[in-house]
């Protein structure tokens, strides 16, 4: 039973164990430990990053994230490229590495499209893009950040040879424990995990679908009334939510606008213009409540920091603020 135990606490924490005449792959304990110290080290820096240049970042709105996105994709693709001996600061304390099929390391360009297909979901989840009217941009990332997020972890799943992740798998490299790069080789992910792995774009098409399908007249509607608010010069990005609140038995409808000022912006003249455009317009018909919510500050994925101003008034109390 001992010796049951120390073979599986080598292999989650050490090597994996020989599967079909592989050794010494590094494992995907390895791999996690890795990549949370690099994220800790990133996320030191952005926050560092964001402090020093605040107001700079709080300007940009949504397009910061972009930013972040640069700061990490540097990070990970020049390090585990041949240019960092395939290793980040995680892989060198964790005593893995990044090499081609071939043991060769990765060239930089390899490294950077390697570094983008993991880290795009990651980074850019959540990103508050302004959709407007025309949301072909918005499907369009939707779909490649769900793809890529859910073959991840079909590969996680599925494919336990060799430790090939999805993005390992379309760059033809491998995470192996640097002590044994020069003395196994590895056998390529087999051809049927990769070909049962298309059916996750299927699957994702059939989902965002669905979606769309079901609320497409509610996304046409708050991506035109998302456009008009916009419009506005103190305002650099809204977004709309709406939905219901039950207390005990009664429901209650709202909308809450969520705008991202701009700098020295006035806080009441924003929720006064809102306010008087959205009193005009059919969307707010049969609503019961309204909340306003100004925000001013960056998110760059890596690190953020906002500071907020709530309101929550009903319909009738807004028709009546001045």
């Amino acid at each position: 039973m001992l010796g049951g135990r120390l073979r599986r606490y080598k292999e989650l924490l050490m090597i994996s164990e020989p599967i079909n005449g592989i050794e010494y792959i590094a494992s995907m304990w390895k791999r996690f430990i890795s990549f949370v110290i690099d994220i800790t080290i990133i996320v030191v820096i952005g926050n560092i990053f964001g402090y020093a240049l605040f107001d700079t970042l709080s300007g940009l709105s949504w397009i910061s994230r972009i930013i972040g996105y640069i700061i990490v994709l540097a990070y990970f693709g020049i390090l585990n490229s041949k240019i960092g001996n395939g290793q980040t600061i995680g892989n060198r304390l964790m005593g893995i590495k990044v090499i081609k099929l071939d043991k060769t390391e990765l060239p930089l360009s390899t490294s950077l499209i390697r570094s983008s297909l993991y880290l795009l979901p990651i980074l850019l989840n959540n990103w508050n893009i302004p959709i407007s009217k025309h949301i072909i941009v918005a499907l369009l990332l939707g779909f490649i950040l769900l793809t890529i997020l859910l073959e991840e972890l079909f590969y996680i799943i599925m494919n336990r040879e060799n430790h090939q992740l999805f993005h390992d798998f379309l760059c033809n490299s491998i995470v192996i424990n640097k002590k044994c790069s020069s003395v196994y080789s590895v056998e390529t992910t087999k051809k049927k995990i990769a070909l049962s792995s298309l059916i996750v774009p299927v699957i994702v098409i059939v989902i965002i679908g669905v979606i769309t399908t079901s609320n497409k007249r509610n996304i046409t509607r708050l991506g035109e009334m998302q456009e008009y608010l916009n419009s506005d010069p103190l305002i650099s990005n809204t977004i709309l939510q709406e939905g219901t609140t039950k207390t005990g038995y009664e429901k209650a409808s709202y909308i809450n606008v969520i705008v991202t000022k701009r700098k020295n912006a006035d806080n009441e003249k924003i929720k006064r213009d809102i306010i008087s455009k959205l009193l005009n317009c059919s969307i707010i018909n049969g609503v019961d409540n309204i909340g306003i919510q100004i925000v001013y500050g960056y998110d760059i994925g890596i690190a953020s920091s906002f500071r907020i101003e709530n309101t929550l008034k009903s319909t009738k109390e807004w028709g009546n603020y001045k």
